[in-house]
C-alpha cells in the first residue's frame, strides 16, 4: 500500500517495515544518587542508527558535564559547544579520550535535557553521535566520531563528577525503511 494511508486502510507487516520511522527499543529510569547507568540491550544489528532522549532528572552539581561511554577501547574525537543563558560560551573539544561529552547536568526538577542520534552503534564500522542538551543554565550541541570498529550492544552515561537522580533514557531506533 502505499503512503500517504488513509482512514480504513489495513496495512500490512510488510507495508509498516517499507517505512522508516523511529520505533521503541528501551526504557530505562536513571535511579538515586548514581555515578553511572549502562543500558543494556540498546543497539543490535536490526538498526543502523538510534535517537537517545535522557529527559528529567537532576544532578548534583549545576552545570556539570555529562558524558557518554561506548564501552572498553573506544576512542572518541569529539567537541562541544554551550552557552550559560546569560551568553558566555564554553568549548569541549576531544582528542583521543574513552568518552564523549553529551551535555550538562541542573540541581533542579528536570533539570537534564539530552537528544542525541547515534549512527552505528551496532555495527562493526565505528560509530557517530549529534545531539543538543539543556541543564545547569546551559545549552548546546555536540558532536563525536568514535574510532573503535567493534560492534555495541550497550551504553554508559557518567557525570565528571556528582552523581545523577531520577528521570529517563529511552532508546529508539530508526527503521530501515
Amino acid at each position: 500500500m502505499t503512503y500517504p494511508w488513509s482512514s480504513g486502510d489495513v496495512l500490512t507487516a510488510s507495508d509498516l517495515n517499507a517505512y522508516a520511522g523511529l520505533v521503541p527499543v528501551k526504557s530505562q529510569t536513571i535511579g538515586t544518587a548514581v555515578s553511572s547507568v549502562t543500558v543494556t540491550s540498546a543497539f543490535s544489528s536490526t538498526f543502523d542508527n538510534y535517537r537517545i532522549i535522557i529527559a528529567n532528572g537532576t544532578g548534583t552539581v549545576s552545570g556539570g558535564g555529562i558524558y557518554l561511554s561506548l564501552g572498553a577501547g573506544n576512542t572518541w574525537y569529539a567537541h562541544g559547544t554551550y552557552e550559560l543563558y546569560s551568553g558566555t560560551g564554553y568549548t569541549v573539544p576531544q582528542n583521543a579520550t574513552s568518552t564523549c561529552f553529551i551535555g550538562t547536568m541542573d540541581t533542579v526538577n528536570s533539570g537534564i535535557g539530552i537528544s542525541l542520534d547515534i549512527m552505528a552503534p551496532g555495527l562493526a564500522t565505528g560509530s557517530k553521535v549529534v545531539g543538543l542538551f539543556h541543564g545547569g543554565g546551559y545549552g548546546g550541541r555536540f558532536w563525536g566520531i568514535n574510532t573503535n570498529l567493534s560492534a555495541n550492544t550497550a551504553f554508559t552515561i557518567a557525570p565528571t563528577s556528582g552523581t545523577l537522580t531520577g528521570g529517563t533514557i529511552k532508546v529508539y531506533g530508526y527503521n530501515n525503511g
